[in-house]
């Protein structure tokens, strides 16, 4: 499974796979305000949030719909984000499809791996992890997967917000808490 840039542009589709490096380019008239990433599903998502601790040293997800940063009034969808990964293949063989294969070296499931696997590719070597975890924790996908929306900051490091690193550090000894008045009308949640 890899990714596919697409926009459509008058009633037709202009498309563009990602080179060795997982760049792509894709020349569009300016009137398009909507770039759609296919095949980037439920399954792509969770293996992205684990290789980016494991192998990044960052909590990050992506996102089922941003604004681009490069183009002014573009967005970028994934339409398929919470699709398994399964259903999308079963799909395309219902349908009798072939997709193309990401060129991505780093996250690609590895073609030319040896069979003792010195040469798998870091999102085959995720994949069988949530595999192994998935024996004694069955909701593990779903647990990594929420994981991104219960993010307690009261209890975090640091983190990054706007191009800022904020540290727990930044203002420990003020009282930085926004009276209740000003907090927004939502149930308080607690921290685990």
């Amino acid at each position: 499974m890899g990714a596919v840039v697409m926009a459509v542009v008058g009633g037709s589709t202009q498309g563009q796979t990602t080179d060795i490096d997982g760049m792509y380019t894709i020349s569009i008239p300016s009137s398009v305000k909507t770039l759609t990433f296919s095949l980037l599903g439920y399954d792509d998502v969770i293996e992205t949030i684990l290789m980016g601790m494991l192998y990044g040293a960052q909590v990050q997800t992506m996102m089922p719909k941003l604004h681009s940063t490069n183009f002014e009034g573009m967005e970028l969808i994934r339409p398929l984000y919470l699709i398994r990964e399964d259903d999308i293949k079963a799909w395309r063989d219902a349908n009798e499809l072939h997709f193309i294969q990401c060129a991505c070296k780093f996250t690609d499931t590895c073609t030319t791996c040896r069979p003792n696997e010195e040469t798998k590719s870091k999102r085959l070597q995720i994949k069988q992890l949530i595999r192994e975890l998935k024996k004694t924790n069955p909701e593990v996908e779903a647990h990594i997967f929420r994981s991104m929306e219960n993010v307690c900051l009261d209890t975090v490091l640091a983190y990054k917000m706007g191009g800022r690193k904020v540290s727990f550090l930044d203002g420990y000894d003020e009282k930085t808490r926004k009276p209740e008045a000003e907090m927004p009308a939502a149930e308080p949640e607690r921290c685990m």
